[in-house]
């Protein structure tokens, strides 16, 4: 049987578009299920609090940052 030059073309070219919109829909899907967005938001959130605590903490000496203590005055076990 023989197909016709253009046809062939337009098949692949609808071959791809469908793979590329069901890859988009599963991608979409698994980012969901996996709560991956959520996680980015978080750690974005994550970075932004630690880029304003080392803003506050970087106008400090070495000396004036707080020690961790257990509350007794010493430091944590395996520090």
């Amino acid at each position: 049987m023989y197909y016709h030059e253009s046809s062939v073309v337009l098949f692949a070219i609808l071959a791809v578009l469908i793979t590329f919109a069901v890859y988009l829909i599963l991608r979409h899907f698994c980012c969901w299920y996996w709560k991956i967005n959520r996680r980015i938001e978080l750690m974005e959130d994550m970075l932004r609090e630690l880029r304003s605590l080392n803003a506050a903490l970087s106008g400090r000496k070495t000396g004036d940052v707080p020690r961790i203590e257990d509350g007794n005055g010493n430091p944590p076990a395996g520090v």
